[in-house]
């Protein structure tokens, strides 16, 4: 009967200490929850849309003397997706540029680009709501189709240049505040350096270089 006395004070004994330790748990709980409670944690993720026009400019240099040296200026626009959160944002384009009509020497651009953005006063803590500079890096696949002109034998240049460029550069975007959905507006500015270069048999040892491309868009999609 003591044995059994004993163990019963025993159990007792755990029950009661596993019941303060609960409760202890439950108290230290209680006191931390409002430390966290009165902060408004924002949207985590966007997932949008955008659509821009811009400009392509860009040196040429080939073995074809009628291209060599050929500074070519094309405008357009292009389309994209994007996700991101308040401190970045990546971004995958595709647009089409061309020269101007009037154009001695017509160059024809298709554009593919994957695009990172890095707020960095964000990381600061810095509490910019309207107008936000961010940080660029990206690269792009650009096929550049030339086309011949009355002025050349028909047929002799036609073909296209294949460019991959690594680019950086800058922006400023704008922000129209909302809950759970956004818009935006931005301008960029970005310097672009060939890294490889496959052309077809009529454009061997064709590249374009000192790249620069502007553009001007607007954004918009939901937070989550």
């Amino acid at each position: 009967m003591r044995a059994s006395g004993s163990a019963t004070v025993s159990q007792s004994k755990v029950v009661f200490i596993l019941f303060t330790m609960l409760i202890s748990i439950q108290v230290t709980a209680q006191r931390f929850t409002p430390i966290g409670a009165h902060i408004k944690r924002g949207p985590k993720t966007n997932f949008g849309m955008e659509a821009s026009v811009g400009t392509r400019a860009f040196k040429m240099s080939s073995d074809i003397e009628t291209i060599n040296g050929m500074n070519v200026r094309t405008a357009g626009g292009s389309m994209g997706l994007t996700v991101g959160s308040k401190f970045y944002s990546v971004k995958l384009r595709q647009g089409f540029f061309s020269a101007a009509p009037t154009d001695a020497k017509k160059f024809n651009v298709s554009e593919t680009s994957t695009v990172f953005n890095l707020y960095l006063f964000k990381l600061f803590n810095s509490r910019i709501k309207y107008f936000e500079p961010y940080i660029i890096t990206s690269t792009n696949r650009s096929v550049l189709k030339y086309a011949s002109t009355a002025q050349e034998p028909q047929g002799i240049y036609n073909g296209k240049v294949v460019n991959i460029h690594g680019n950086m550069g800058f922006g400023l975007e704008g922000h129209i505040p909302g809950h759970k959905h956004f818009a935006n507006f931005f301008a960029e500015l970005q310097y672009g350096v060939p890294l490889v270069s496959t052309n077809s048999s009529a454009f061997n040892n064709t590249k374009s270089s000192n790249v620069l491309n502007v553009n001007f868009g607007i954004g918009f999609g939901i937070s989550r």
